[in-house]
């Protein structure tokens, strides 16, 4: 009988100790699978959150781009702190500034605008053309551009003045044209040769020492703890 008892109180022992481990076991697992769930519950929120960021961000630029294209100008575009209308609590900011550079490099483009040394170069194939718009308000242009051939095919030159009058040029090699930017709208450089390729170098001349090639907007969209970010560039130059 003694043994018995005490085998009893034993096996009794035991099972508690086992059942405090399941419940142990239990609780970590709980206390796991809860934290999971706060945290995918956060995750979630914070992407929804962002995605209004986003919004608020891209609302920017497409204001600032419809401006662009309505008016022709870059004025009074900058702005802080600007609520979004549609999703109180979101703000969004922005800046806009001329584009004067191009960081590539000539010797990959075929047609195009490139960099030569600290040199804007036009690079065309056969029977493509290049088009600059120049009529911004708000842009800091230089008040002429001059356009020098320094090898290939003879090109054209096209210059639309702002009253709609046109005049044609001819390049060439060793040729230079300066062209004052009062008046003028855009400049179109035309490879008419079926044969070869041309290259001219575009260089400012007089008052600024840049060329707006373009226009960079960049914008930041806020909501709640998320920030989200958007840089934009809308290029005032083409080839066809």
């Amino acid at each position: 009988m003694l043994f018995s008892s005490i085998q009893f109180k034993h096996q009794r022992g035991v099972t508690i100790l086992i059942a405090i481990v399941i419940l142990a076991s239990i609780i970590i697992l709980v206390t796991a699978v809860s934290e999971l769930v706060v945290r995918s519950s956060q995750t979630a929120q914070d992407i929804g959150f962002s995605e209004v960021a986003y919004y608020a961000a891209d609302t920017a630029v497409e204001k600032a781009l419809y401006v662009v294209e309505q008016e022709h100008s870059v004025n009074n575009l900058d702005a802080t702190n600007i609520a979004l209308a549609d999703m109180p609590g979101a703000t969004w900011s922005r800046t806009v500034s001329p584009l004067t550079q191009t960081s590539v490099a000539c010797v990959s483009v075929a047609s195009g605008l490139c960099v030569n040394g600290e040199q804007l170069t036009v690079k065309l194939a056969v029977d493509k053309s290049f088009q600059l718009d120049l009529n911004f308000i708000g842009l800091d242009y230089s008040t002429a551009i001059n356009f020098r051939q320094s090898f290939g095919v003879p090109a054209t030159l096209v210059v639309l003045g702002k009253d709609d009058t046109q005049n044609t040029f001819e390049l060439g090699p060793g040729v230079e044209k300066i062209i004052e930017l009062s008046n003028t709208a855009f400049v179109r450089i035309i490879n008419q040769d079926t044969t070869g390729s041309v290259e001219i170098q575009l260089s400012p001349s007089g008052g600024s020492s840049n060329i707006p090639i373009g226009i960079l907007v960049q914008t930041t969209g806020i909501y709640r703890d998320q920030q989200r970010q958007i840089r934009m560039q809308r290029l005032n130059w083409q080839v066809y």
